[in-house]
């Protein structure tokens, strides 16, 4: 993989920052080294971001909600195409997650990658 590469591009939702804290808080900011591996909870192959500081078991996956009432994210991130106040809670979504997803699995291949996040 060349540095600088960009593969894929997509909006990301996390919850909010909640000093990094396990199940209600999004990561820090930083570059993780993302690998495919299998999730006992998902029970698919999904991309696991590595060297989390103070966390484990960070996927990417589909998912259209990312609040303290209602997620689909427990820490990890959401991908989709734009944000949206989909069920009219006053909090931002995100949408067309599933085919996001399944673009993003296209285009890597089950092959390990860089993510970068920022705020």
């Amino acid at each position: 993989m060349s540095p600088g590469l960009l593969l894929f591009s997509c909006r990301t939702l996390e919850l909010p920052w909640l000093e990094n804290k396990t199940k209600i808080s999004c990561i820090p900011e930083g570059a993780y080294k993302c690998s495919w591996t299998y999730s006992p909870k998902f029970k698919t192959i999904l991309p696991e971001l590595e060297n989390v500081p103070g966390r484990t078991a960070i996927r990417i996956h589909s998912g259209n909600y990312a609040s303290l009432k209602k997620s689909h994210s427990q820490g990890c991130i959401l991908v989709g195409t734009d944000f949206d106040d989909i069920n009219k809670d006053g909090i931002i979504d995100i949408i067309n997650s599933r085919s996001t997803f399944l673009a993003l699995k296209s285009v890597l291949l089950n092959e390990p990658f860089l993510i970068f996040i920022v705020s």
